[in-house]
């Protein structure tokens, strides 16, 4: 990417890592765990968790391999960075991505300690399902949209039918 100018938008994330990088510096360490990876990128990038995590489950459904290419491909497709594949390889481990490989492929994947503790999430919320006679809901603007309302102030949520 050796003479090409970057984007205004591009230029601002590179700032924006340098500016948590540096912080980092001075903090003597990382500001987040390690283990909150998509926090980590989120701050560093100064972009939301919403960005990361539409980015992610565009890879995953579209059954793309995680490379470093394809990453890189998608942060310029949505016009989050216009950086090169090395540093964007020298930048993935320090937020808490790994490298595997599968047969002569390299691909990026989470640390395997989050892996572990989404599975053991998915796990027992799959228990609870099973053998509870409890309807489970999940809170969240879908839900007030479909399945309730909040009439008035003091006579909280009444089910819609």
């Amino acid at each position: 990417m050796k003479g090409k100018t970057l984007s205004s938008q591009s230029q601002g994330l590179v700032l924006s890592l340098l500016n948590y990088f540096q912080q980092e510096k001075d903090n003597g360490g990382p500001l987040l765990p390690l283990l909150a990876v998509q926090e980590r990128v989120a701050q560093a990038l100064s972009i939301s968790l919403s960005t990361i995590t539409r980015i992610q489950i565009f890879c995953f459904v579209s059954e793309k391999h995680v490379t470093i290419a394809n990453l890189n491909k998608t942060l310029k497709e949505k016009e989050l960075a216009s950086i090169s594949n090395s540093s964007l390889q020298r930048v993935l481990p320090t937020i808490g991505f790994k490298y595997k490989k599968d047969g002569n492929r390299r691909f990026l994947v989470e640390q395997s300690s989050i892996a572990l503790l989404r599975t053991k999430c998915l796990r027992s919320y799959n228990d609870y399902v099973n053998t509870s006679s409890h309807q489970i809901v999940f809170m969240d603007e879908t839900w007030i949209f479909s399945k309730g309302t909040y009439a008035k102030m003091n006579s909280g949520w009444h089910d819609m039918k």
